[in-house]
């Protein structure tokens, strides 16, 4: 009864904290040529929310988050989700 509320709240804890090494990577990893919108989606991203998701934290249209998402791909060399989350979690050369 009380497994799948603490499952979830462990699970929304570790997107929280990979969300914050998102930043943290993106300090240090030399991404500094995204705007501060494709950061604030790139954490968004992290912490696995969906298109109409950050859609709504950001109060703007799915079909911007979509076009964001293709310049933020673009800007990393990206062609999924994962992959530009990886990109800047992942230590350089692994």
């Amino acid at each position: 009864m009380v497994r799948a509320p603490l499952t979830a709240a462990l699970l929304r804890a570790r997107r929280r904290r990979q969300a914050g090494q998102v930043l943290t990577a993106i300090a240090g990893s030399g991404l500094a040529g995204l705007t501060e919108r494709e950061i604030q989606i790139l954490r968004l991203l992290a912490d696995g929310r969906t298109n109409a998701s950050i859609a709504h934290a950001l109060d703007v249209s799915p079909r911007t988050i979509a076009k964001h998402l293709e310049h933020l791909y673009r800007k990393l060399g990206v062609s999924s989700r994962a992959a530009a989350v990886s990109r800047v979690t992942m230590p350089p050369g692994r």
